[in-house]
């Protein structure tokens, strides 16, 4: 676990590296909000995360349409962390200062929600050996949801309608509801 870890570590440093990038990038180039800025490079990353962790640190054998949406909802769901800490901590840090900190609560989030739940390591699925699966438990719309697993099922619900509420909070905690500030426009000149 430790080894996968550290692998993980060093793959989100490409990913981070990405991300810092385009934060510095369009703060000080394009004058884009700090927040708004930090949530593009995490876009960046996230696509950087995926592609490298699925063949690298994971080595996963799992399909695409089962690990992608997976992946995506961690993500998602590190996405609004890293927003609300972002909003909550840049009145009092320096932006960069508080995307450091930032950073180190969403790599631990993102690494144990992946290794337990995306690529579950140590699960016979992340395995070379094909088993074919039985009918009522073949999964549904490449999900991992079993038809007659409500538990799944609520727990993706759950996921999303958190996912959601933090967002929305780290909006209105932000003020930066309004879609022309999102895109990089400012109305205060």
């Amino acid at each position: 676990m430790i080894i996968k870890f550290m692998s993980f570590a060093l793959v989100g440093a490409i990913g981070t590296l990405a991300h810092y990038s385009i934060l510095y990038a369009v703060v000080e180039f394009w004058k884009v909000n700090p927040i708004w800025g930090s949530g593009y490079g995490a876009f960046a990353g996230l696509i950087i995360n995926y592609i490298l962790n699925y063949s690298l640190t994971f080595k996963s054998r799992q399909p695409h349409k089962q690990t992608l949406p997976k992946f995506t909802l961690i993500a998602s769901l590190g996405f609004c962390l890293n927003i609300v800490l972002m909003a909550l901590l840049t009145p009092h840090f320096y932006y960069l200062y508080a995307q450091i900190l930032t950073t180190g609560v969403v790599l631990i989030w993102n690494f144990l929600a992946n290794s337990l739940w995306t690529f579950q390591i140590g699960n016979s699925k992340n395995t070379s050996a094909k088993k074919r699966p039985l009918m009522h438990q073949k999964t549904v719309a490449g999900f991992g949801l079993r038809p007659f697993n409500w538990l799944n099922k609520i727990k993706y619900r759950a996921a999303l309608a958190l996912s959601i509420t933090l967002l929305i909070i780290g909006l209105l905690i932000t003020n930066q509801f309004p879609v022309m500030d999102f895109l990089g426009y400012t109305s205060q000149q």
